[in-house]
């Protein structure tokens, strides 16, 4: 997608990124209206190339990740926060290391009763009909 007319983000992004406040990709969305993910690709870019870096990092709303926040100008990058809580796979494999023997053969029966296939009695069938 070299040719065509689509947006230019970048130029708009580095006079968003100019005034020296760190922003975060969903600030700089806003400002650039432009969709999340050309705006993450374009700071990235510009990271590679050494004309941001990373200032900080802030919540991204979830219990566990970060979003990091670009300021314009060469730096070293702030290091990176240790998650905060827990994951959805954490979380299973905590509540699956919980279940008992017993609590595993129920779930395990369930599970094979749920693929079993319960045939039709042919005097039924005869009487009523057959359902299809």
């Amino acid at each position: 997608m070299k040719a065509g007319l689509k947006p230019r983000v970048l130029p708009s992004l580095l006079i968003a990124l100019a005034d020296g406040r760190p922003r975060c990709d969903r600030e700089l969305m806003d400002i650039v209206f432009s969709n999340r993910r050309v705006v993450q690709r374009r700071l990235q870019d510009l990271h590679v190339q050494g004309l941001v870096h990373i200032a900080g990092w802030v919540p991204a709303g979830d219990s566990y990740r970060w979003r990091p926040q670009y300021q314009m100008g060469a730096g070293t990058d702030a290091p990176k926060p240790v998650p905060t809580g827990r994951t959805s796979t954490q979380r299973v494999q905590e509540y699956r290391e919980k279940l008992t023997v017993e609590d595993k053969a129920f779930k395990d029966a369930r599970r094979r009763q749920q693929r079993r296939v319960v045939k039709r009695d042919p005097l039924v069938a005869a009487f009523f009909g057959s359902v299809k």
